[in-house]
């Protein structure tokens, strides 16, 4: 995976829509601490490769607006969030 990847989805302008890898899916949430939006803290389990995930949304009178941000991490960018707490 790159170091950063993005995506976005637009109810109503599906042509368009971006999605992370797929592979995204196998990495492991270490820590999570958002209770409005996604904020993780993710690990491959094959590589131990961190990953911070961010997504956010947007309600539109037509529909919603997603968007998704994964980016590598070094270890010790990683350590910031290990034990960060939900807000």
């Amino acid at each position: 995976m790159a170091d950063k990847q993005s995506a976005y989805q637009k109810y109503g302008d599906e042509e368009n829509d971006s999605y992370l890898p797929n592979v995204m899916n196998k990495l492991k949430v270490i820590n999570e601490w958002s209770r409005t939006r996604d904020k993780q803290l993710l690990q491959c389990p094959i590589c131990s490769t961190f990953y911070l995930y961010l997504t956010d949304y947007e309600f539109l009178a037509g529909g919603l607006e997603n968007e998704q941000h994964l980016t590598r991490l070094s270890d010790k960018e990683a350590k910031k969030y290990m034990n960060k707490k939900p807000k």
